[in-house]
């Protein structure tokens, strides 16, 4: 119990997603619950408390009601505090939350949630003018447990595609700053400014002195997941240039599939104190056939990168 409440907290994304697979696989999930898992965990919401993105970024104080990250009522533990919460996570149970509810009662329920991720996005617009040096990742990402920005692009951006989560509306995911985000090409650390000439996707790393680009499959099948989630609310130019950065991406993860099937593994997640990293081929493998499978389900027939492969 007490190995548990230090090393093994439930947390609510994970929670959250589990659900998410059961229901989409016609598991009841509400029978888990006294009454529904959207109730149940609405008393997982923090109020008033500091927000805190890494020694860069200042604490401020929002007045949110965003979803608490631990979810584990037992023994305290000295490494996951009890209020603790992050943008990425609460975009996991928005996209769980924008399933199972219709789209007015998850701005009733959840309205603050929104207000929470939108600040996310602007921070992540924000701080492209503010990396250590451009496509660095210190100073850019707003999350502690995931070091990718990549990842943060890909959940709110699933949270509108896959999970009907509005993008109109007083509450309502700004799609428009997220594109802004994604598209940005202007050297200030835009999600293309960090495609390679291969179709790969990474950041910058100081090597010997030298801003370097750094690519792995798992950011490129994360950011090109981001753009076939944000394809449709594009205008015509933007397409264009999206089209050629996903199909560039996707000749890529093909050309670079290791002989056992799998692709190679990459950080993923990333726990405080001391941190630590974990990734594994596994996710990575998920995440490139989530990307190859929606590539495949939105794309034209007539692209160039992918036909019958």
């Amino acid at each position: 119990m007490i190995l548990r409440a230090l090393f093994n907290v439930p947390d609510i994304d994970d929670t959250t997603m589990i659900l998410q697979a059961l229901y989409e696989n016609g598991e009841k999930i509400d029978d888990y619950y006294p009454t529904t898992a959207t109730d149940y965990f609405i008393n997982y919401q923090l109020r008033d408390a500091f927000i805190t993105h890494n020694a860069l970024v200042p604490p401020i104080q929002l007045q949110y009601n965003n979803f608490n990250t631990w979810t584990y009522e037992g023994i305290p533990s000295r490494i996951y505090k009890s209020e603790d919460y992050d943008v990425v996570v609460n975009a996991n149970v928005l996209f769980f939350y924008s399933t199972q509810l219709n789209t007015s009662d998850l701005q009733t329920q959840i309205p603050e949630v929104f207000d929470y991720i939108n600040y996310g996005i602007a921070k992540m617009n924000e701080n492209r003018q503010k990396a250590i040096f451009p496509g660095s990742w210190t100073g850019v990402n707003i999350s502690m447990y995931y070091p990718s920005p990549f990842t943060f692009t890909f959940f709110v951006s699933r949270a509108y595609n896959d999970g009907g989560a509005p993008i109109t509306g007083n509450q309502s995911i700004n799609i428009n700053k997220i594109n802004e985000y994604i598209l940005a090409d202007d050297d200030n650390d835009g999600q293309l400014d960090r495609q390679s000439t291969d179709g790969s996707w990474g950041n910058f790393e100081l090597i010997n002195g030298t801003k370097t680009l750094v690519t792995n499959d798992l950011e490129t099948a994360l950011a090109t997941l981001s753009l076939l989630n944000i394809y449709d609310t594009l205008n015509m130019s933007d397409k264009v240039i999206a089209n050629a950065a996903i199909d560039n991406a996707i000749k890529f993860l093909l050309e670079n599939q290791n002989p056992d099937g799998s692709w190679d593994s990459a950080f993923w997640f990333q726990a405080p104190q001391p941190t630590r990293y974990s990734g594994s081929a596994e996710i990575t493998s998920g995440f490139v056939l989530e990307a190859l499978a929606k590539y495949h389900a939105t794309r034209p027939k007539t692209t160039s990168a992918v036909s019958d492969q």
